[in-house]
């Protein structure tokens, strides 16, 4: 049986255990939620241009051109609205410098068909992540062997 004295002392370094057993789960950060809604994903954040595709396994199996991003548009920012407005926004690099800062075009997406339209130019969609827009575009004429232009966006 626990004396009453040693009672009173146990009780305070119980007390103190529970409140550092809570206070350390509070404090840890919750996991981020992660999106998957496909417009969300496409409009929650800008894009910009890549020269790295970070999942090759969606990419066309066929030959396809890699588009090769210009210095001068690696800054410059793309976004999708929800009211369906495609927006470009040129960065501090400009390959034409008395260039339009920013155009703004129309878009619709197609998820069951997989299509994405951005100012009548019809793009495959290839692959909608958190961290990538992959599109494909048919070539009307093959060039070095390939029939498809490979686009990549990332956040």
């Amino acid at each position: 049986m626990i004396k009453l004295n040693n009672a009173l002392h146990f009780k305070p370094q119980v007390l103190w255990l529970f409140v550092m057993i809570v206070g350390i789960g509070l404090s840890c950060k919750k996991d981020k939620k992660v999106e998957t809604d496909p417009l969300a994903l496409l409009t929650s954040k800008k894009w910009y241009r890549s020269i790295d595709d970070q999942n090759p396994a969606t990419s066309p199996k066929d030959g396809f051109i890699f588009e090769v991003v210009p210095e001068c548009q690696r800054d410059d920012s793309y976004e999708f609205t929800s009211n369906g407005k495609y927006i470009e926004t040129k960065g501090a690099v400009k390959c034409v410098p008395e260039s339009v800062v920013q155009t703004n075009v129309g878009y619709s997406i197609d998820l069951k068909k997989k299509k994405l339209v951005i100012s009548n130019n019809s793009y495959d969609l290839l692959e909608l992540s958190e961290t990538q827009l992959k599109l494909s575009l048919a070539l009307a004429q093959p060039a070095h062997g390939a029939n498809t232009i490979l686009i990549v966006y990332k956040h």
